[in-house]
C-alpha cells in the first residue's frame, strides 16, 4: 500500500484538530480509511479517507493509534515523498522511498477504551453550506478580544457571528442564510475545526446545541462535532 506522506499527514491533522484529540480508530476498509476520534461530551470526528487517495491501496482492518501526534510528526520528516505501508508485529510499518522505515505501535483495545460511542444528534438536519472565510474571520476577532467564545445567531435567515470580551468589546460578522431561527455559543474546539477546514463547508446547529460541520474534498470527507458552551445552573 503506498500514498504520498504529506498527503495522510494533513489528513490525520484535519481528524485530529492538529492533534488535540489523541488516539484514533482507523479502520483500513474497502473503501479508504474510516477514522473516528473523540474527545468524551466535547467534540468527535468521523471521516473517511477514499483508497483513491493511495497509489496502492489493502484494507488492512482496524488499526488503533494510540499517539496519534506522533505519527504525524514521523509523516513530516518525509514531506510529499511516497511511503509503503504494512503491518508488522502489531506495529504500523511504513517505509519512505529513500529506504528509511518508522514503525508506530498499534494498540485497539487501548483506542476501545478512551473512545466514546458515538452520540445520535436527532435536532440535527441537513445543514446549509456557507464559506468557512466567515468563519476564519470571527475566530481572528476573537484572538483580537482574547477570549475564545464564538456565538452564532440565526434569525430571519441572516446569521451573525460574534465574540465579546469581559470588558465589553465586541466584534460582529453578519451574512445572509437561508436556515431556521437559533443560536449557540461554542469554545476553543470550534477555533480548531475552523483551523483545520478549507473552503466550503455544511452546517447544521439547534438552540445550545452541538455544533457539525461537514467537509468534502475529492479524496476525503470529513465530519465534526462540537458540543455548545453551556452555563452551569446553581
Amino acid at each position: 500500500m503506498k500514498i504520498d506522506a504529506e498527503k495522510l499527514k494533513i489528513f490525520l491533522e484535519k481528524i485530529s484538530l492538529k492533534q488535540t484529540i489523541p488516539t484514533a480508530l482507523l479502520n483500513f476498509s474497502k473503501e479508504g480509511i474510516k477514522a473516528n476520534l473523540h474527545v468524551a461530551n466535547i467534540a468527535m470526528t468521523t471521516s473517511l479517507l477514499k483508497k483513491e487517495a493511495f497509489t496502492e491501496y489493502e484494507a488492512l482492518g482496524e488499526i488503533g493509534i494510540r499517539n496519534i501526534a506522533t505519527l504525524i510528526e514521523m509523516l513530516r520528516r518525509y514531506k510529499n515523498k511516497q511511503i509503503q505501508i504494512s503491518m508488522e508485529n502489531n506495529k504500523l510499518k511504513m517505509v519512505s522511498e529513500n529506504g528509511s522505515a518508522f514503525y508506530v505501535l498499534c494498540n485497539k483495545e487501548y483506542v476501545d477504551n478512551h473512545l466514546e460511542k458515538s452520540p445520535n444528534f436527532e435536532k440535527l438536519d441537513g445543514g446549509v453550506n456557507i464559506d468557512v472565510a466567515k468563519f476564519e474571520s470571527i475566530k481572528d476577532a476573537s484572538n483580537i478580544l482574547n477570549v475564545k467564545e464564538i456565538f452564532l445567531v440565526i434569525k430571519d435567515k441572516k446569521m451573525t457571528l460574534y465574540t465579546e470580551n469581559e470588558s465589553g468589546d465586541k466584534i460582529t460578522e453578519e451574512l445572509d442564510i437561508d436556515y431556521k431561527d437559533c443560536s449557540s455559543k461554542y469554545g476553543e474546539y470550534l477555533h480548531k475545526v475552523i483551523e483545520v477546514s478549507d473552503g466550503v463547508v455544511n452546517i447544521a446547529l439547534a438552540n445550545d446545541y452541538p455544533i457539525r460541520v461537514k467537509e468534502k474534498k475529492e479524496h476525503y470527507q470529513i465530519q465534526y462535532t462540537v458540543a455548545p458552551l453551556v452555563k452551569n445552573e446553581d
